[in-house]
């Protein structure tokens, strides 16, 4: 998921990343943009995703939350998940 409409930068760079994924591992990996405050919509979805999805993509949006709004990313991952 990405927390940032599409076509800015972020989802360029999101979108090469998941191409690049899909021929490393033979998988379809595809991005999902979550619009809205400041990527907060799109980290409650990986928080409320299964856990299998959490352990792959949530490390790397709680990083992105707490560098934008400190309290997020420490509420994200004391709470364990949903």
């Amino acid at each position: 998921m990405v927390g940032f409409a599409a076509g800015q930068a972020i989802d360029i760079l999101a979108r090469l990343i998941a191409q690049s994924l899909s021929e490393q591992f033979a998988q379809q990996f595809i991005v999902d943009n979550k619009p809205g405050s400041g990527g907060n919509i799109a980290t409650e979805g990986v928080a409320r995703a299964p856990a299998r999805l959490q352990r792959r993509v949530r490390g790397l949006l709680e990083g992105l939350a707490q560098a934008r709004v400190p309290q997020i990313g420490h509420r994200a991952a004391s709470s364990g998940t949903r």
